[in-house]
C-alpha cells in the first residue's frame, strides 16, 4: 500500500515538473516556504546601508525567484529525459 501510494506521489511529482505551470507552482511554494512569498519585507537602516531601497528589495527578490526556478527546472528537467 505505501508503496503504490509512494508511486502515485512520484508520478504525480513528474507530471508537475513536465508542465511548465507546474514548475511556476513548485518555484512559488519554495519561494514561500523560505519566507520570500510575500517579497523581502526587511528593512535596513538608511545610515548604514543607503543603498538599501525599494528597487535593490525588488531586485534581490528577482534574483533569488530565478535562482529558485533555474533549480526547480533544472531539477525538472533531469528526472524527466
Amino acid at each position: 500500500m505505501v508503496d503504490r501510494a509512494a508511486g502515485h506521489f512520484h508520478s504525480a511529482g513528474r507530471s508537475l515538473a513536465a508542465d511548465p505551470r507546474g514548475r511556476t507552482n513548485i518555484s512559488t511554494i519554495f519561494l514561500k516556504w523560505l519566507g520570500l512569498g510575500a517579497g523581502i519585507t526587511t528593512e535596513l537602516d538608511a545610515a548604514t546601508f543607503p543603498e538599501y531601497d525599494a528597487s535593490l528589495r525588488q531586485s534581490m527578490l528577482e534574483e533569488s525567484t530565478r535562482f529558485v526556478s533555474g533549480l526547480v527546472a533544472k531539477r525538472a528537467l533531469s528526472r524527466t529525459s
